[in-house]
């Protein structure tokens, strides 16, 4: 039995994987500020764990002893300060967070590389700038799922696959590089690989989760990747689209590029990533519900998608949405871009401003998918997981807009199963990740593209992609007021 631990960007989940498989979660919130300021509190992070365990062991009471290995996926890149006694000094700067948008400028031109203020780099780099009081009581910036595991059993450490999204690592030789401009790298972790054994649970932990001292702790992975490996991703021809509050679409390689170019070491041995992510997708259709859904009781999230479902249209009545709510990354990496409903009119109703939204995001995967085949990537299939993955109207559309056959992944929780196969692997359960893959994936219907819309989307897709580099500039001088 393994026990794995996801810190996702909406709440933390917790699942129990043995001849059956249970899950529980927690949440935990989420602090907004100006100026691109996006928090959370580590302390909500260590309680929504200890919640989720408990329900868990609550309906397996007998089971407690069986549990081999726990290993943690987590979102990022997000980073928290912590002092040499494990203590968080402030809260995390998580991936969504902008606010380092100097610290980047001053490093891309350092380094002559790009680099967003979303990256590690710039973020570490904007508490010494901006809070040398904590910058100085500092002793290692971690990511969330380190953080937990620094209090689940002391080691203070990053995985490899994590640590090559940073400039200041050097793949080739495995270690922290000092950098002209760059972080100071005695402020951070040492480094273990995804799926390495990196500590025993301790006994104060152990007494607060309510499980044994002892039981191995895996390194794991950050949560796009190890829904990556939950999605079989260990070969070529096929690319994932994670969908979450984010979107994180992958694609496998076996050689490595540049971190500029997209290109990060997978969890799996000798394996690379080419990602493109998204900033706001899940995230838009939750901002949509929330702010438009009359009702707020238990299940309002999908009774209010039921409701406008079956009204909505094709093309959205012309409407066209573009998904920038907090800035975006891929393809256009402009932290000051802000979404947009273009087109509206007097007869637009509730199902067209939903349908908008459906399409927008996806018209902006369909820009990320051109960008990866352009490249020379040729994909065949697309696995869909994630939260966001979970309509079926939503599949549909994506098979519509992007032109592939899109398969869903049945255990929904990616990065749990991820981190799980992790662990299963360094405790001896699989002897390959590929043999524990082709055991545990399990495949949905396929959705493939209908050939009556393709002409319509067509030209939706080309006014979607118009529209930003025509508000570009409008926007970079809005956001000054925001």
């Amino acid at each position: 039995m393994i026990l794995a631990i996801d810190l996702g960007t909406g709440g933390g989940k917790v699942g129990l994987f043995a001849e059956d498989y249970r899950v529980a979660q927690a949440g935990y919130e989420t602090y907004y500020g100006k100026n691109g300021v996006v928090e959370q509190e580590p302390k909500e992070w260590w309680q929504a764990v200890l919640e989720a365990v408990s329900h868990l062991l609550s309906q397996v009471p007998d089971e407690k002893p069986s549990i081999k290995g726990i290993a943690l996926s987590g979102h990022s890149p997000s980073l928290v300060p912590v002092d040499e006694g494990g203590r968080a000094l402030a809260r995390s700067i998580i991936w969504q967070d902008t606010r380092a948008q100097e610290e980047a400028r001053n490093l891309s031109l350092k380094l002559g590389k790009m680099v967003a203020p979303n990256n590690f780099d710039p973020k570490m780099l904007w508490f010494k700038v901006h809070r040398p009081d904590i910058y100085g009581k500092t002793h290692v910036f971690l990511q969330p799922k380190d953080y937990i595991i620094s209090l689940l059993c002391g080691r203070k450490q990053i995985d490899s696959a994590a640590a090559s999204s940073w400039f200041c690592y050097s793949r080739p030789e495995g270690k922290w590089l000092s950098l002209p401009g760059g972080p100071e790298i005695e402020k951070l972790p040492e480094i273990a690989h995804p799926w390495e054994i990196v500590g025993e649970l301790g006994q104060l932990a152990a007494e607060e989760l309510g499980l044994q001292a002892g039981i191995p702790v895996v390194s794991g992975g950050i949560d796009a990747f190890c829904e990556a490996l939950g999605a079989g991703l260990i070969g070529e021809g096929l690319l994932v689209d994670v969908t979450g509050t984010s979107t994180c679409l992958m694609i496998c390689q076996q050689e490595d590029e540049p971190l500029e170019n997209g290109v990060c070491l997978h969890v799996v041995p000798d394996l690379f990533l080419k990602i493109r992510t998204m900033s706001s997708t899940g995230g838009a259709l939750q901002w949509f519900v929330d702010s438009f859904s009359p009702r707020k009781e238990p299940g309002y999230f999908q009774s209010f998608l039921d409701e406008l479902l079956p009204e909505a249209l094709a093309g959205a009545r012309g409407l066209i949405f573009l998904p920038y709510l907090f800035g975006e990354r891929s393809p256009i990496w402009d932290a000051k871009a802000r979404g947009v409903f273009f087109g509206i009119n007097g007869q637009h109703r509730p199902p067209d401003f939903l349908q908008a939204v459906l399409e927008g995001v996806t018209f902006g995967i369909r820009q990320n998918l051109e960008l990866i085949e352009e490249e020379g990537y040729k994909v065949e299939l697309i696995h869909a997981l994630g939260g966001g993955n979970s309509n079926p109207y939503w599949l549909q559309l994506k098979a519509d807009i992007l032109c592939k056959p899109v398969q869903p992944v049945l255990r929904g929780e990616g990065a749990l199963t991820g981190a799980y196969l992790l662990a299963a692997w360094a405790t001896g359960k699989y002897p390959s990740l590929k043999i524990g893959v082709d055991k545990e994936l399990q495949k949905g219907p396929v959705y493939k593209p209908r050939g009556e819309v393709e002409k319509l989307y067509q030209e939706r897709f080309n006014t979607y992609k118009a529209l930003y580099p025509a508000l570009r500039e409008i926007m970079a001088q809005h956001r000054e007021h925001l």
